[in-house]
């Protein structure tokens, strides 16, 4: 009888010490698991907040930086290069007659500008809506380019400058037809 009251009581002592390992075994086995999770919604967490991508996933506005801005703006410039490229039968171009002008120069021998452009337009119909509004075209170009001092036109950036301001009153004259782009055909300063 004291072997078995012995037995009985080692046998209580396993028993009570094997939910005592196992509770151990479960809390750290949660704690794992809370930390892991706690772990993975920081890292959530830094990413939509630390990078670009993430903001605007949550809907943050972020600044874009002039290397952001280049590339979306290159990627426009693609998108309607496509786009004009579906259309590319349809465009037509209007000749505009020779301007032969003399610029403003600092120089005691004036400066001249003989430029030859050709207009960019939609179809064949609106060139001729603009090929019969040539005469006011011209005589907005001589007007504009008479003010125009010779030193505005060196270089790349002087003839871009140029072209982007020829379009604008070109457009000006054309509402509601919008002329695409100006070509130079002809393009010499003296």
């Amino acid at each position: 009888m004291a072997e078995d009251a012995e037995e009985k009581e080692n046998t209580e002592k396993t028993d009570g010490e094997q939910p005592e390992e196992e509770e151990k075994k479960s809390s750290s086995t949660l704690l794992i698991i809370i930390a892991a999770v706690v772990v993975l919604l920081a890292g959530v967490a830094g990413f939509l907040f630390l990078t670009s991508a993430g903001k605007s996933l949550i809907g943050i506005e972020t600044e874009l930086t002039e290397e952001e801005k280049k590339a979306a703006e290159e990627a426009k410039q693609a998108e309607e290069a496509a786009a004009a490229a579906t259309d590319l039968a349809k465009i037509a171009f209007v000749k505009v007659p020779e301007l032969v002008v003399n610029l403003r120069s600092n120089r005691r021998k004036a400066g001249f500008l003989k430029l030859t452009v050709k207009l960019e337009v939609e179809n064949k119909e609106v060139a001729k809506t603009v090929e019969h509004l040539a005469p006011r075209i011209v005589d907005q170009l001589q007007v504009y380019l008479r003010g125009v001092d010779i030193s505005d036109l060196s270089g790349h950036v002087g003839a871009e400058r140029l072209r982007r301001a020829l379009l604008e009153r070109i457009n000006t004259i054309t509402t509601p037809i919008k002329i695409t782009n100006v070509l130079f055909e002809e393009f010499l300063v003296q």
